[in-house]
């Protein structure tokens, strides 16, 4: 069976310890992609498909 990529902009729900809130805004905004992943997430909602490739 083939495989495809999909590109997708998602609403992603996860949790982050902080201090206050603006702290948790500051350190989320500042988290490179693989720190991002390595949260506990789920994702809410599909918004929009970006693109779509087979692999």
């Amino acid at each position: 069976m083939p495989k495809f990529t999909v590109r997708m902009y998602c609403l992603v729900e996860c949790d982050v310890e902080a201090e206050s809130i603006d702290e948790v805004i500051e350190s989320v905004l500042e988290m490179n992609g693989d720190e991002i992943d390595s949260l506990p997430r789920q994702i809410i909602d599909v918004r929009d498909i970006l693109e779509v490739e087979e692999v």
